[in-house]
């Protein structure tokens, strides 16, 4: 009897001992959620060969922007890597409001595969959040679309007193109102602090190629890059990649002009102002325009001879595009043609004033239709481009400066006699013909 009353002892200790040790464990392991989320692309990342087509389809939550931050902060992980090509939000958004899902809300693997199949996409990416207690599981799966097996899992205990998971469940998405984490500010990243409230990002005189713009520097935050801020003009090396994080509202004029290596630009949700000449002749392929975004500068993608589409998130209530072409939201004023598009263009008869350097650099394009709904033709409209024949109808009653500037093969402009134009607001050395 002695013998089992000691035994007993042994194992309660033993058993004690454990518990104690699992649980000082399980609190060293909880997490915020922005180191979640940065661990899981790195998982992501990690095991996924090299250019595999991903798509971020659900993070199910209690909130909507919860799940919405969680899929936004994952998907700039992953296209800032540049070794997975991210399937665009556009794309997602019109499959999700067909399939009538929620980006909170629970989707079978099932549905996934079809619905990655209908994307072109290899892998697909869920996630969930669910209450375990002491904190909140943080989970995300990869799914294979080809077969419908599982790929990779990750899972993370989140804390739940972290002050985004409690601002994004109770309802309301942060932008700036919660302090970022504190972040190492890159060599040669210049900066000034503006009325003691916030950063702007003046120059960037680094060596690096690939540059991670913290989200706040000295407890306050990034919001702002500057006017020509990395603008390369006579620079070396040449910036490669760039992440802009979801703190900045502002990107200045000039801000990436000339960054001619700069193949691939991710902007985050917070920004609602781009400035004139921002990404001018940067290497972009494609470009993503935020829902919050409420102004464009004049020339902000102009010169792009690399970039095809100019993507809009449908909830964007100033901009729209219809296949890869800008546009003012009414449909009116055509903002930017990308200057990689080839062929002819056929501009819709919406359009009443075609905007300054909507055309310019379009280096490829061999012929243009102008509808006789337009009225005016702004500023460096055409300007280097390819044309070499133009037909301006009698609507048209106002040209701006140089819109046929730097238009070498240009040879032919009919006008109709009911435009009140004169010759003099075209080159000297193109021929100008009217007809009634």
């Amino acid at each position: 009897m002695k013998r089992f009353i000691i035994a007993v002892i042994l194992v309660y200790t033993v058993l004690t001992l454990f518990s104690c040790a699992t649980a000082g464990s399980s609190a060293e392991n909880i997490i915020s959620l922005n180191q979640a989320i940065r661990e899981a692309a790195e998982d992501i990342e990690n095991r996924l060969e090299l250019g595999v087509k991903i798509a971020l389809l659900n993070f199910s939550s209690p909130s909507e922007p919860f799940s919405e931050y969680v899929l936004e902060e994952l998907s700039g992980y992953l296209v800032n890597t540049t070794k997975l090509v991210v399937v665009e939000r556009r794309e997602l958004d019109l499959i999700r409001q067909e399939e009538r899902f929620q980006l909170s809300g629970e989707v079978s693997d099932e549905s996934a595969q079809a619905i990655g199949k209908k994307l072109g996409a290899q892998v697909i990416v869920s996630g969930s959040l669910s209450d375990v207690g002491k904190s909140y599981r943080f989970r995300i799966k990869t799914l294979i679309v080809e077969t419908a097996a599982i790929a990779t899992t990750a899972s993370f205990d989140v804390n739940t007193m972290d002050e985004r998971v409690v601002f994004l469940l109770a309802g309301a998405k942060p932008i700036v109102e919660i302090p970022p984490e504190e972040e190492i500010v890159p060599e040669g990243l210049l900066y000034e602090v503006i009325g003691g409230e916030s950063i702007t990002i003046t120059q960037y005189i680094g060596s690096s190629t690939n540059v991670h713009i913290p989200a706040s520097i000295n407890g306050l935050p990034v919001t702002m890059i500057g006017v020509r801020a990395f603008n390369e003009f006579d620079r070396w090396p040449k910036l490669t990649s760039v992440t802009i994080p979801s703190s900045v509202t502002t990107i200045g004029n000039d801000a990436f002009s000339h960054c001619e290596n700069l193949t691939s630009i991710s902007l985050p949700s917070s920004v609602t102002s781009i400035g004139r000449r921002a990404f001018y002749q940067t290497g972009t392929t494609n470009i993503t325009i935020p829902s919050s975004v409420t102004t464009i500068g004049e020339g902000a993608f102009a010169g792009c001879i690399y970039l095809t589409d100019i993507n809009v998130e449908i909830q964007n209530t100033a901009y729209m595009s219809v296949n890869g072409v800008l546009f003012e939201k009414n449909g009116r004023t055509l903002v930017c043609y990308p200057a990689g598009k080839s062929g002819e263009y056929s501009i819709p008869s919406s359009v009443t004033l075609i905007g300054n350097t909507a055309f310019r650099g379009s280096r490829n394009l061999t012929s243009v239709h102008i509808p006789s709904s337009v009225v005016k033709i702004g500023d460096w409209a055409f300007s280097n481009t390819s044309l070499t024949f133009v037909y301006i109808p009698s609507s048209v009653t106002t040209i701006g400066y140089g819109v046929f500037a730097d238009c070498r093969r240009l040879t032919d402009i009919v006008l109709s006699r009911g435009t009140g134009l004169g010759i003099e607001v075209f080159p000297e050395d193109v021929r100008v013909d009217f007809i009634d």
